[in-house]
């Protein structure tokens, strides 16, 4: 769909940034840039950092508007030119600021447009949990002399524990590894594609890892490893799946 292929795009930038960075980050330290008008940690790369880590898109927009200002200052970019920043470098990190500002906006616009359609179907919503309150009320006065024992299946109570059982039984788990050496600490997202909530676990030592009670839909999975570019792929939970991912992290780039 739309939003989940905005998405990967993002995490595809995440991806690059890194690298670009460190490699910025060497000439900010050179010895040789000598009168830069201000220390390394005011560029902001750290910053930039966390918030890729996060998956915080504003935050990367505005580190990166803080950092790109800083490296094409006048008095800074010859400077930073003269130990090896290229102007290509400095076009992409602008470049990648403009990507994900647009990115973000699209992926704004399109969730706004699935919350306008929930907010135009309120009332069939509405209905619905009308609808299933009724048959509740309906069943606990048919079996309320013929059969007392199905009185309590009959309750809202009821209908929402049956509803976190069967999500129990939906999860994804799998093995990381990177050239077929299990990775622990790892770090699994699943995002949803259209609306839900972020899940987050980590891998332990053994490579393995697992997050159930999954609502069912299409999500984003994102694998950030110490060392590696992270990885995202599209997924899709269905009801009383229980889906195996397995990811050589070497293997996949």
């Amino acid at each position: 769909g739309q939003s989940a292929s905005i998405s990967q795009n993002i995490y595809k930038i995440f991806g690059q940034l890194p690298d670009d960075l460190r490699v910025t980050e060497g000439h900010i330290t050179d010895r040789n840039a000598i009168g830069l008008k201000y220390e390394a940690k005011y560029f902001g790369i750290g910053e930039i950092r966390k918030a890729l880590y996060a998956g915080n898109v504003p935050q990367i927009v505005a580190g990166l508007s803080t950092f790109i200002t800083a490296i094409t200052d006048k008095q800074n970019n010859p400077i930073l030119t003269n130990v090896g920043l290229k102007k290509a470098q400095t076009d992409s990190y602008i470049a990648i600021k403009d990507s994900l500002e647009n990115l973000y906006q699209s992926r704004v616009t399109v969730n706004n447009e699935k919350n306008a359609l929930v907010d135009d179907n309120h009332e069939v919503i509405n209905a619905l949990w009308d609808d299933m309150v009724y048959l509740c009320d309906k069943g606990k006065r048919v079996f309320k002399s013929t059969d007392p024992g199905k009185v309590p299946q009959y309750t809202m109570s009821q209908l929402i524990a049956k509803v976190k059982r069967d999500l129990a039984l939906n999860d994804v788990h799998g093995l990381i590894t990177a050239d077929g050496k299990p990775l622990g600490k790892v770090s699994i997202e699943l995002q949803p594609v259209d609306r839900g909530y972020r899940r987050v676990a980590k891998t332990k030592a053994t490579g393995l890892y697992q997050i159930d009670s999954i609502v069912p839909g299409k999500y984003i999975l994102t694998i950030t490893a110490k060392g590696q570019p992270p990885f995202s792929t599209e997924i899709t939970i269905i009801q009383g799946e229980k889906l195996m991912q397995n990811f050589d992290l070497v293997k996949v780039k």
